[in-house]
């Protein structure tokens, strides 16, 4: 009980984590930091058990790829959704250290957490509601009715961004809403 545990690496003294020991011999560790790949050792002195712990490190660069793959994705395909399951899916796969678990935790950890939040769904639920909304006006011909009107306000560039501006003000009830509505009018 209360015993305190320290790993320290096989090749260096330094203290990697600590942490304390509790009534049935768990311990709660509070990780340092590990900056070499290998092998550490868990020593439980009261106990008198040795666990070894293996450490994968990724370099600093490695992270980077996810936000450079969603965002070259979405530029050449023009679909934003699939450029972050896509960007999602390869932090994954650095993370869990393979293409296919990358794929299966993408769905059964980011996906399922995701989607069990009552805000989350909410929001996807709205959003999905206004798209709707929003694919219908433009097929009644809302949305040609509403450029029809703000055509002659735009004249030059400078009139048009002004238009574009005044729009995302008068249309702000939300965000999602404002980024809908006006990306399609405009």
């Amino acid at each position: 009980d209360g015993t305190a545990v320290l790993i320290r690496g096989t090749s260096t003294s330094r203290v990697l984590a600590q942490g304390v020991l509790d009534e049935h011999a768990r311990a709660s560790l509070q990780i340092e930091a590990a900056t070499n790949d290998g092998d550490y050792v868990v020593t439980l002195p009261a106990h008198e058990v040795q666990v070894t712990l293996t450490v994968r490190t990724i370099p600093g660069w490695v992270t980077l790829v996810p936000p450079f793959l969603a965002i070259v994705l979405a530029l050449l395909f023009h679909q934003v959704v699939p450029a972050l399951v896509f960007g999602i899916w390869s932090g994954a796969w650095i993370y869990y250290g393979g293409p296919f678990v990358g794929a299966l935790r993408l769905i059964d950890h980011y996906v399922v957490n995701a989607l069990a939040d009552a805000d989350h769904v909410s929001i996807v639920i709205f959003s999905l509601l206004l798209g709707g909304m929003v694919g219908i006006v433009a097929r009644s011909g809302g949305t040609f009715g509403l450029v029809e009107a703000l055509t002659p306000h735009a004249t030059s560039s400078r009139r048009g961004q002004l238009v574009t501006w005044l729009l995302g003000i008068l249309i702000f009830f939300d965000d999602y809403a404002n980024t809908l509505l006006v990306g399609n009018t405009m």
